[in-house]
């Protein structure tokens, strides 16, 4: 893939879902067949995938594509660089929207249920709930990248909670979140080493919302401080995992 100005965070997004082989060969299936009105990133994204494995060029420049991105989101539209992981998060979105049928502005993909206390019972019934609008809204996009959260807001002021499902994409690892998190578990030493496990476990540690960041309570019908918790509840069949490594260090 040839650059198109500063584009190599976008060639190196191509080439990553490329890979995905599900996702590509699928999309080859219906080469051609795409709506070029209601379709437009699915139809040259194919069309993309045709001429990276099936044309003999050695070198292929995606200025088709990249136009169509720029038109659909302003933020990759020119030559300028951009971020990799809002473009990989556009793509799967849009063609996750446009694939969609009948109706893709159906965006309703959260069920929220609120009690005084979680039991298995109201959990299941919240869960299946979820379930059967997330299988409304299928696709072969979300069928391969999206997975399940369960959040959960406290108010510790009453106690109630408000719980939710909500579907994810990929997950982001702040590396200077994760750091803090297991020298908090094992004390104050040097030399860390990180690794995915301890990002998982540092992703669904519950945060005290307190001072600024308290939550409005419904119930008690003013600010109060409480907590926030989100558990994975589903993977999916490829996960994204962004390695934030913020501005220093």
């Amino acid at each position: 893939l040839m650059n198109v100005g500063q584009s190599c965070y976008m060639n190196a997004t191509i080439e990553c879902l490329s890979n995905v082989e599900k996702l590509s060969s699928k999309l080859l299936q219906r080469y051609g067949i795409f709506d070029v009105e209601t379709q437009p990133l699915c139809l040259s994204f194919s069309s993309l995938l045709y001429e990276l494995f099936h044309t003999k060029e050695k070198y292929i420049a995606p200025k088709l594509f990249k136009e169509i991105i720029g038109k659909l989101n302003p933020l990759f539209e020119g030559n300028h660089a951009a971020d990799a992981k809002d473009l990989i998060f556009f793509i799967i979105e849009t063609l996750h929207k446009e694939l969609l049928k009948p109706n893709p502005n159906k965006t309703n993909n959260e069920v929220d249920f609120l009690q005084q206390e979680m039991n298995s019972q109201n959990e299941q019934i919240m869960l299946n709930d979820f379930l059967n609008e997330y299988k409304a809204n299928r696709t072969l996009v979300s069928d391969i990248f999206y997975g399940i959260n369960r959040s959960v807001m406290k108010c510790f002021g009453c106690g109630i909670c408000k719980y939710s499902f909500q579907t994810f994409n990929l997950l982001i690892f702040p590396l200077k979140k994760v750091k803090a998190y297991k020298k908090r578990q094992l004390g104050s030493v040097n030399n860390l080493d990180l690794n995915l496990y301890d990002a998982f476990l540092c992703e669904q540690e519950e945060e005290k919302l307190e001072g600024e960041n308290m939550i409005y309570c419904n119930r008690c019908k003013k600010l109060s401080p409480g907590s926030h918790q989100q558990q994975i509840y589903g993977i999916p069949e490829v996960l994204i995992i962004i390695l934030n490594r913020g501005r220093n260090n």
